[in-house]
């Protein structure tokens, strides 16, 4: 027997034009309540062949999931340029709850995974998870810090839990962790899902890092190591470097050690030795308020800990800033792997945390695509301004085709968690508290 559990989400009010037969089947339940509605199809025992035979057999119901499939994306992209404001205020003080590591284990029949897929509602069976978590086990094994393989705090579970740090890692994969894709063991994970796992894990005073498998491995690990504060071995002190406005070496110091790589900028700082190799960079960039100007990249080099070198190159850059008569810096941190804002490096520069941005947008190519036109999309994930509605039928000749479904071509819709948003008032004689 399998157990098919779903969650759907759509922004239409009342009841749904289920066909009646499979409303008895499924158990549907609709709540009307606070925007946005949600449909819960209860747990459902059946045989697994019986339910495909039902689902390929009955073309009202198939109808009836089609629309109720586009009514998620349409909530999706409802809230797509949304941005969620909170109030400036200190970090919330909550009662910790004790957070148990999940134990079961499965029988020898549980174990294979067909039935691990369609059984365990968190199970993602991709060969690249499995390949992500051992290199992510051979890091924690060498550093010598005491962790978990699981954890789970209501129902978001996490791959592995470092209680010294509080600190939990989940892996994902665009193919199982994106917002469309419907298949045997796997249901749509809502817009806010990634945000609504960090949330949970950062009321309980748990710090989240979400690493994708899409992206580059190398960086990621580099990243993570920083993050646990494991190149404490390898200090290098910014009083023994200097600051260069030179752009040389920049693009390809992004490249290598920031996880989303080059982004231009206006203004470039860095921090380099006697042998002008780069140690640390920042770089800034004019928003459409011409009072306020972005700090576009922060980058450290990967596998050092650079003391002070954050401090001097922002120490550096006021003055010019405000020379140019801007009044505030701002910039945002990616949530994925900046779980928390009040132990963040932007924190101990002086930012105010202002609040978290909603979820972003990517789009996933499930697989090798070539379009009508000819041009050729390979497997993997992709900004929202590429597909946009507009570039559709220009760039890629599907006709009549929107942005807001295109899983019939392949394209799945993906989110993150967002980012975190921070502000530094530079009329405060540029001091950094």
């Amino acid at each position: 027997m399998t157990k098919i559990r779903t969650h759907l989400y759509s922004t239409a009010k009342g009841d749904f034009d289920c066909p009646q037969q499979w409303k008895e089947l499924l158990g549907q339940d609709v709540i009307n309540g606070k925007y946005p509605y949600k449909i819960r199809l209860k747990e459902l025992h059946i045989n697994s062949q019986k339910f495909k035979s039902l689902c390929s057999q009955s073309d009202s119901f198939n109808r009836w999931y089609d629309s109720l499939n586009h009514k998620i994306i349409s909530f999706r992209y409802g809230q797509e340029h949304g941005f969620q404001s909170l109030k400036k205020s200190p970090k919330p003080k909550v009662k910790k709850l004790a957070v148990k590591s999940q134990s079961r284990t499965l029988s020898n029949e549980e174990n294979s995974p067909s039935v691990k897929a369609s059984t365990d509602k968190f199970y993602r069976h991709d060969s690249r998870i499995e390949e992500f978590k051992s290199k992510i086990l051979d890091l924690l094994k060498k550093s010598g810090l005491h962790y978990e393989s699981t954890i789970c705090i209501g129902k978001y579970k996490a791959d592995f839990w470092i209680p010294s740090l509080s600190v939990a890692i989940r892996i994902n994969d665009p193919s199982t962790d994106n917002q469309t894709y419907v298949g045997e063991g796997y249901t749509p994970t809502p817009f806010l899902y990634h945000q609504q796992f960090s949330d949970a894990y950062l009321r309980n005073e748990a710090k989240l890092f979400f690493l994708w498998t899409s992206n580059n491995t190398e960086k990621t690990l580099r990243i993570l190591k920083s993050k646990l504060g494991l190149c404490k071995s390898n200090k290098v002190y910014a009083r023994k470097l200097y600051v260069s406005e030179d752009r040389t070496g920049l693009r390809e110091f992004m490249d290598k050690y920031h996880l989303h790589g080059f982004s231009p900028a206006s203004m470039y700082f860095s921090l380099r030795d006697s042998s002008n190799n780069i140690h640390a960079m920042m770089s800034f960039r004019r928003t459409r308020d011409l009072e306020t100007v972005e700090l576009a990249r922060l980058v450290i080099k990967g596998d050092e800990e650079v003391i002070g070198g954050s401090k001097k190159l922002l120490d550096t850059a006021i003055p010019r800033l405000k020379e140019q008569g801007f009044k505030q810096l701002l910039s945002f941190a990616y949530r994925d792997i900046t779980p928390d804002p009040w132990n963040s490096v932007y924190a101990r520069l002086g930012f105010t945390f202002v609040g978290f941005t909603q979820p972003g947008l990517f789009f996933y190519a499930a697989h090798d695509i070539r379009t009508p036109n000819g041009t050729f999309i390979t497997e993997g994930v992709y900004s929202r301004q590429k597909f946009q509605t507009h570039k559709l039928e220009r760039d890629f000749g599907w006709k009549n085709a929107h942005a807001g479904d295109l899983k019939s071509f392949g394209l799945y819709t993906l989110n993150d968690s967002g980012n975190l948003k921070f502000l530094l008032n530079l009329q405060d004689n540029g001091k950094n508290k």
